[in-house]
């Protein structure tokens, strides 16, 4: 039995931004680019809305619903937000817009649940757009609901609050389980979890008593008590024999670590491949006779030769992961500077040059294959990855290159370019499809290279998320390169904290991939030290990408904080040996 201690523990110690007129009045609420009303509700008693997000006929990215409001969140730690769904796999995120000033601030949060959950947004985490006032000087707040899958899905919402201490309900979140509760009963069912509860509950009943939650002995007993249960449920996985498990690393030096480090730390903790960011268009981490080579390969090594020769002596595969038509942060700027002068970037619809190299420029895909055949040629790789292989976005490129060769394909001299094949244009469709299969035959291309060069390397590709979406916003057509034979596994980037959304993403994509090929789900490890993914989260995806029929996952990505704290808990049951 949970404890009335823990109970009363689970209210919100927190000021409601939504009062109960807001709840009850929907002529408050104003509802955004076509979505509809909200729809006063009650739920166990008390107040709610429903937020009815029509995504199977949905144009724009998003549902969304302001409410003017004028609060001073200056002193809260965290925003809160209350809500439960019908159908959780459809909801990417909810994203809160605070208005203030010539701006706002904004962050969101995945993880809706089918029963209530309190999503939690640290006011640090929110981002600004334009140029907001202040947290003193808010206006207005706007709710937002993305979509993890075309379906239609009802959201209910029953509180926002600002709070500087969680209570211990909001603190108790494992793996699939959200508050004392849920996390307790489940905990309870299972003979395996149940001794850890046991141990976790008295820790919890001691947190809850304290008058400031926020103080060192309350914040100390509930890390501890998240450390017994989180330890618990990582040892209660098993693994899955010959499941491929990597990691990507952005950094073709190992961020430093060095790479028979990182290798000797995946061989430790059951990985069996990696993923090394070696190859941009304007930097490789070895000598290379068509890339500039990076700073580190004169001072420390040949960092690939450095990374095969310590992985395939502790049987690790070695994918060389490639950043196509991009220079990348990691290039001396003025590499660029002759490919802008040739007129070798892409341009947008006013003819401003972006900052990737245009795909369909013949000198720019000579220098790409050269590149990515010096490499399969002088290394014994086990595969090669693309990655970007796409456009940034559906307003790229309209360069004089591209207009030639699209011309020179349709037979036709277009009269003020680029407006006959912007959207609405008469040619915008067969631009479009044109895009699409500029990258297309590029990765043919490569495809058809490999087979001479290094016909034993696996070609694979990183992939956008949303196969349907991705063909038509950035031209990524990955349906068709399995369909037609050009890779032997994608890596879709399920990047996110959201259970219920990777499982959606992932559903639509193992139904792309019809079994043709592998699908080896990418997991979001981490994108910088102050925002991990939670171990156990981590744990829990990677456990239901196996139920739904995953092949291997590829956590992003293989940083110092990922490889000290988060392999060795992956090891204890999901990685096991």
């Amino acid at each position: 039995m949970i404890t009335a201690c823990l109970l009363l523990a689970t209210l919100a110690r927190a000021a409601d931004l939504l009062t109960p007129a807001d709840f009850r009045d929907a002529k408050r609420w104003e509802a955004l680019e076509g979505s509809p009303a909200v729809e006063p509700a009650t739920d166990s008693g008390k107040p709610a809305v429903l937020l009815r997000c029509p995504f199977s006929t949905l144009e724009g990215w998003r549902a969304g619903w302001d409410v003017e409001m004028t609060p001073d969140l200056t002193g809260d730690k965290w925003i809160t937000v209350r809500v439960k769904a019908d159908d959780p796999e459809a909801v990417a995120e909810i994203v809160l817009y605070f208005e203030s000033g010539a701006g706002w601030y904004r962050s969101g949060a995945g993880g809706v649940g089918k029963t209530w959950r309190t999503l939690k947004l640290p006011r640090a985490a929110f981002g600004t757009e334009g140029t907001p006032a202040g947290w003193n000087s808010i206006r207005r707040v706007r709710i937002a609901v993305t979509p993890a899958a075309k379906r239609d899905v009802t959201v209910t919402l029953a509180a926002l609050a600002g709070t500087s201490a969680l209570a211990v309900d909001d603190v108790v979140t494992i793996g699939p389980w959200q508050g004392v509760a849920e996390v307790g009963a489940a905990f309870k069912a299972d003979r395996a979890l149940a001794p850890a509860w046991g141990a976790a509950e008295v820790l919890l009943r001691s947190a809850a008593r304290a008058r400031n939650l926020e103080a060192k002995e309350p914040q100390d007993l509930l890390a501890r008590a998240r450390g017994i249960l989180v330890d618990a449920y990582a040892r209660a996985q098993a693994p899955k024999p010959g499941e491929f498990r990597a990691g990507w690393c952005h950094s073709g030096d190992a961020y430093g670590m060095g790479w028979p480090k990182v290798v000797d730390a995946l061989a430790q903790n059951g990985f069996n491949a990696v993923f090394p960011n070696m190859l941009w268009s304007g930097c490789a981490y070895y000598p290379s006779n068509v890339v500039p080579v990076a700073k580190v390969v004169g001072q420390q090594g040949d960092q690939l030769k450095i990374l095969l020769d310590a992985a395939h002596a502790k049987g690790i595969q070695v994918h060389v992961w490639k950043v196509c038509f991009q220079m990348g942060w990691m290039a001396d700027p003025a590499v660029a500077v002759p490919y802008r002068f040739a007129g070798r970037m892409m341009v947008d619809k006013d003819g401003k040059q972006g900052e990737w190299l245009c795909p369909s420029n013949a000198a720019n895909r000579k220098y790409e294959l050269d590149a990515i055949r010096e490499l399969v040629a002088k290394y014994p790789i086990d595969g090669f990855q693309l990655d970007y292989i796409r456009y940034p976005g559906d307003e790229w490129c309209f360069c004089p290159a591209c207009r030639a060769n699209f011309e020179e394909g349709l037979g036709v001299r277009l009269d003020g370019w680029p407006k006959p094949v912007l959207e609405g244009g008469k040619y915008a469709a067969q631009y479009a499809d044109w895009r699409r299969n500029v990258i297309t035959s590029f990765v043919l291309t490569v495809r058809q290279m490999m087979k001479d060069v290094r016909p034993e390397a696996k070609l694979s590709a990183a992939v956008f998320s949303d196969p349907a979406s991705c063909r038509k916003s950035v031209f990524q057509d990955w349906g068709r390169w399995i369909k037609d034979g050009l890779v032997d596994f994608v890596c879709p980037m399920n990047y996110t904290d959201s259970l219920p959304e990777m499982r959606a993403r992932l559903k639509s994509e193992l139904e792309a991939a019809a079994g043709k090929v592998p699908v080896y789900v990418g997991l979001y490890a981490t994108y910088g030290a102050d925002r991990n993914q939670a171990p156990d989260m981590a744990v829990a995806q990677i456990v239901s990408a196996r139920e739904l029929g995953a092949a291997g996952f590829v956590l992003f990505e293989l940083e110092e904080q990922v490889v000290r704290d988060l392999l060795p808990v992956l090891r204890l049951g999901v990685t096991s040996k």
